[in-house]
């Protein structure tokens, strides 16, 4: 079954209004089903159930979040990237 999986390996977002987060869709576009929404310092590993995720990463002017991630793709074969 195609599907991807992300492993956030280091989150650094504001958390003390979650102004600063990242929001996971499963599928291409912010209409799909939304699978996590990630603030704080939260590191999930999170799995699609189709074959693609849409990250969509917001923070306010006034901050400095961070995050890096690893994702495999399993697309008839397994592709991994690291991002930083």
């Amino acid at each position: 079954m195609d599907h991807v999986k992300l492993v956030f390996e280091n989150v650094n977002l504001d958390d003390s209004t979650c102004q600063d987060k990242i929001v996971l869709y499963d599928g291409n576009s912010t209409s799909a089903p939304i699978l996590s929404t990630i603030c704080g310092d939260q590191t999930p590993v999170v799995y699609s159930k189709s074959n693609s995720i849409l990250l969509v990463f917001t923070r306010d002017a006034s901050s400095r979040g961070t995050f890096s991630l690893t994702y495999q793709a399993f697309l008839g074969k397994m592709i991994s990237k690291r991002i930083e």
